[in-house]
């Protein structure tokens, strides 16, 4: 009997599998005259000037602008261990800078290994599930964090889904975490369209977001664009 269930629950799998995928086949294939269209000129010319859109006039979140600091940090990084990794660039190469970044701040940086014992998660963005199975990841990255302190991870989520469903899905992820874990500062890291789903999910989980320590956007998805600003 137990053989049985077992054989129908595979097939209940394999068949949400074969779902997911045909949905993310025809979400590819129906973004590409959108991809295509990408290629062309940007409609908002490239420009040093070009402030951050996180800077919203009279500042009222109280945003602080930490540009110069993250440049320090990463630059001293980059030229200590930096040329060890396979996309080794110099820090003027990697980093873009803009003319109204603040000065250096001239603070130490600590290149030591990390006893914070920091838990990094990352959601990806969108379509990530579709296209994963083409990718072929060195895993360099995270094996290079880890020598310095930091493990990180990512937590699966729907590559076409909306941002609640994902948000359940980071829920049950960090519901999972084994007790250690959970005890760990955890950081994560919204790409893109994850990180909207990052925002949906400590809105809607609030039991759950006392776990996150902070949050991490990578060209994440909010504050809308210079190009939607133009209307």
């Amino acid at each position: 009997m137990s053989n049985k269930v077992a054989v129908a629950d595979h097939n209940m799998t394999s068949g949400a599998d074969r779902i997911a995928s045909a949905l993310c086949g025809v979400a590819i294939f129906a973004a590409l005259p959108l991809l295509i269209s990408c290629s062309s000129q940007p409609k908002v010319p490239f420009s040093y000037t070009i402030d951050p859109l996180s800077f919203e006039p009279g500042n009222q979140y109280n945003i602080t602008d930490g540009r110069a600091r993250f440049r320090e940090i990463f630059c001293a990084a980059n030229e200590d261990h930096g040329a060890l990794l396979p996309d080794f660039r110099s820090c003027e190469e990697a980093l873009v800078r803009f003319d109204n970044e603040p000065t250096s701040t001239g603070e130490p940086v600590d290149l030591g290994i990390s006893s914070l014992n920091l838990l990094g998660q990352m959601v990806p963005g969108l379509g990530y599930s579709c296209i994963k199975p083409w990718l072929h990841h060195d895993n360099s990255a995270p094996q290079h964090v880890a020598e310095l302190g930091y493990e990180t991870g990512f937590i699966q989520v729907e590559g076409i889904a909306s941002s609640e469903t994902n948000g359940e899905l980071i829920a049950q992820s960090i519901r999972s975490l084994d007790r250690n874990n959970k005890s760990r500062p955890l950081v994560l890291v919204g790409y893109s369209k994850g990180l909207p789903d990052i925002f949906s999910f400590l809105v809607n989980y609030p039991d759950v977001a006392r776990h996150v320590t902070a949050v991490v956007s990578y060209s994440g998805a909010v504050w809308g664009s210079a190009l939607a600003e133009r209307g």
